[in-house]
C-alpha cells in the first residue's frame, strides 16, 4: 500500500433518510448518481473499501461499500469485524472468504494522520483499541 493514491469522499452523512422505495429520488437513485461521480475519478486499478457489514455496521460505511460494489472494479476489503449493537450477528460474513491475498498490519502513522483529519473536522467518534491485525481479500 506504500505510495498508493488515496481518495476521500466528502459527502453529507444524511444517506439513510431517503426514502428507499416510491418516491422521485430513492437510496439506490443516490447510489448510482455518487458511483457514476466515483467513476468519473478513475481509472482504477482496484478499490480499497469498506467492508459489506461496515466492520461495526456503520451506515456510512456499508453505504460506501454499496457505491464500491456498484461500481464494477475490483474490491479489496477486510475481513474487520467488530460485534456491536449495529449488527444483528456476532461474526462477519467475511470470514467465511477463503484465501486471503494478504494479511496486513496496521501502519500507525497513516492511521494516526487520519485520526487527525477527522478530529480537526470534530468527526472522530471512536473510542476503541485500533485494530492491529486485518487480513485483506480481493473480490
Amino acid at each position: 500500500m506504500a505510495g498508493a493514491e488515496v481518495k476521500s469522499l466528502d459527502y453529507p452523512s444524511e444517506f439513510y433518510r431517503l426514502p428507499t422505495r416510491d418516491d422521485a429520488f430513492t437510496l439506490s437513485d443516490f447510489i448510482r448518481v455518487v458511483a457514476s461521480k466515483v467513476q468519473a475519478l478513475g481509472p482504477f486499478d482496484v478499490v480499497f473499501t469498506h467492508n459489506m457489514v461496515g466492520e461495526y455496521g456503520h451506515l456510512d460505511h456499508k453505504l460506501i461499500w454499496d457505491i464500491a460494489f456498484h461500481l464494477g472494479h475490483p474490491l479489496w476489503i477486510t475481513n474487520i469485524f467488530i460485534p456491536s449493537n449495529w449488527v444483528p450477528w456476532q461474526q462477519s460474513p467475511v470470514s467465511s472468504l477463503d484465501y486471503p491475498k494478504w494479511v496486513s498490519e496496521l501502519d500507525v502513522a497513516f492511521y494516526d494522520r487520519c485520526e487527525s483529519v477527522y478530529r480537526r473536522h470534530n468527526a472522530w467518534t471512536w473510542n476503541k483499541e485500533a485494530v492491529t491485525h486485518c487480513a485483506v481479500y480481493e473480490l
